[in-house]
């Protein structure tokens, strides 16, 4: 069964949602230690956690910073995975960027997502042989960051990308 099919199922079923949590712990198990789980599929986005437990703390007894940059790298590539198959495209995270703003002290929330405009506009730009698009992470959970500007300062930058190249 195609990791789609499994998400697209998992959108109105808890079922699937626990059978995909189980079978990401499974075919990513770099990430098991840190219990992220998918608590809710959209249609154009996903929305993952991370619990606030030991192996995800630093030394000051708050969320690691290197837990939330995997936490987003996570639900960015599941997410873009899930809208450019892997069959198709071959996306590599080249770099990271992250600006830390509150130290995380509970359990965590990062959503992602790609509207169909979008995604047809980054397919056609890889189709001309662009090789690098970058997404920002932008902290839309706890952080309190508005998630409709978030999307929308995404695909700006994308578009920008698309125009220059």
């Amino acid at each position: 069964m195609r990791l789609n099919s499994i998400l697209d199922k998992a959108k109105n079923n808890s079922f699937y949602l626990f059978l995909l949590n189980l079978v990401l712990k499974r075919i990513i198990p770099y990430n098991a230690p840190h219990r992220f789980k998918v608590e809710k599929v959209y249609d154009e986005s996903l929305e993952v956690s991370i619990p606030f437990i030991k192996k995800n703390k630093n030394h000051i007894n708050g969320i690691h910073a290197c837990a939330l940059a995997t936490l987003c790298e996570y639900v960015s590539g599941l997410s873009l995975a899930r809208a450019l198959p892997p069959e198709s495209y071959r996306l590599i995270l080249q770099t990271i960027h992250v600006d830390y703003h509150y130290q995380g002290k509970t359990k965590l929330f990062a959503r992602f997502g790609i509207d169909e405009q979008k995604l047809n506009e980054i397919k056609a730009a890889l189709k001309e042989n662009v090789n690098k698009i970058a997404f920002p992470p932008i902290g839309t959970g706890i952080f309190a960051f508005d998630f409709a500007t978030a999307v929308k300062i995404y695909f700006e930058e994308t578009v920008k990308f698309i125009e220059n190249n």
